[in-house]
């Protein structure tokens, strides 16, 4: 009779845990959704205007840039991207927004503008490599190309530590 006992004590217990790994395995699939970047507001955008305010101005409503042009610093963005994340799957970006600040060769703003999802582009990767010189090393070459070869002391007996411990000549010294 106890067997029967336990059984039924045992029962609403398996049903917990039956819902608690249920909640578990679908809260594992929910995507993680993640801000990154700064996003200024439509009014920090819109207070700035072109030909009165300078970088120093543009700095004080938005902070430092994100980026800054490649070869020049005429031009700044301000980048924010939504990225999210599933469980085992790569980060896919929702939402980027880019603001990008023109500035002419005195510092004053010449113009704002603003790039959405629909300017982005996928760029490609070119599958293929840069000939680099040298040599092409296995494995077993990196890990015992360099046994028994040793620097030897440069000039007249003076210059480096010995292998082995010893030492020679101190350099400058008699």
């Amino acid at each position: 009779m106890s067997v029967g006992r336990k059984d039924a004590a045992a029962r609403p217990l398996l049903g917990i845990l039956g819902i608690c790994a249920t909640a578990l395995a679908l809260s594992a699939c929910t995507p993680l959704v993640e801000d990154r970047g700064w996003r200024p507001d439509d009014e920090a955008i819109a207070a700035i205007r072109p030909g009165v305010d300078n970088k120093e101005s543009v700095a004080r409503l938005l902070g430092s840039p994100s980026t800054v042009a490649n070869f020049d610093d005429q031009h700044w963005y301000y980048v924010a991207a939504t990225t999210e994340t599933e469980a085992f799957k790569r980060d896919r970006v929702t939402d980027q927004q880019v603001w990008v600040i023109n500035f002419d060769d005195g510092g004053t703003v010449t113009e704002v503008g603003h790039l959405g999802n629909d300017a982005g582009k996928v760029v490609a990767m070119n599958p293929d490599a840069t000939a680099t010189r040298g040599n092409e090393l296995t494995i077993w070459q990196q890990l015992f190309g360099n046994l028994g070869r040793f620097n030897s002391p440069v000039g007249s007996g003076k210059g480096a530590p010995i292998p082995g411990g010893g030492t020679g000549p101190v350099p400058g010294g008699s």
